[in-house]
């Protein structure tokens, strides 16, 4: 099963892609909480260090012979990432986190705290992965709500863009500035 297969289970369970993040996609369900973060089925990118004054959680690396690394997180249900190399997989495991953790966070869901290494290993269900401290870094500022002006075409362009590629128009327009801004 490919990227694009498990895309189309989740949709056909009902699942909504809600934002594109860097090397994920996040969905949504409107039937109950919940946030699923799946690797995007494209090539890996290189996930942003993320600062060191971060909460650690466990991530757990799994390999089957004839596949990628993987990894999951026994806190976060639904978040997962992989990689070619452990390097690539721990990286994209950040950034599944984070982007997993921010949603949930906008969504007003409830943020586990770090669930110990001894608790994580004394469930049987964890023993075939090796265990991972990957940090979650804070919270970022608070959202605002602002107004702008816009003339109506460009508004609609933006929405289809952002509809297309899974983002909101708030999460498109936030992207479209840190992208910009990383540029200068």
């Amino acid at each position: 099963m490919d990227g694009e297969d498990v895309i189309r289970e989740l949709e056909a369970d009902g699942w909504k892609t809600v934002r594109v993040a860097g090397g994920h996609r996040h969905f949504r369900r409107d039937t109950g909480p919940g946030v699923v973060t799946i690797p995007e089925p494209k090539d890996a990118t290189e996930a942003a260090a993320r600062p060191s004054h971060a909460r650690h959680y466990v991530g757990l690396i799994h390999k089957d012979p004839d596949s990628d690394f993987g990894i999951s997180f026994p806190d976060f249900p639904g978040c997962v990432s992989a990689g070619a190399s452990l390097d690539e997989t721990l990286a994209m495991g950040r950034e599944a986190l984070q982007g997993h953790v921010e949603l949930m966070t906008e969504l007003g869901e409830a943020v586990p705290e770090p669930t110990s290494l001894e608790s994580v290993l004394a469930d049987s269900a964890n023993r075939g992965g090796v265990p991972v401290f990957v940090p979650l870094a804070p919270a970022s500022p608070k959202t605002l709500r602002v107004n702008i002006t816009l003339s109506e075409d460009t508004l609609r362009a933006i929405d289809a863009h952002a509809e297309r590629h899974g983002f909101t128009r708030s999460g498109f327009l936030a992207a479209a500035a840190r992208r910009a801004i990383e540029g200068d």
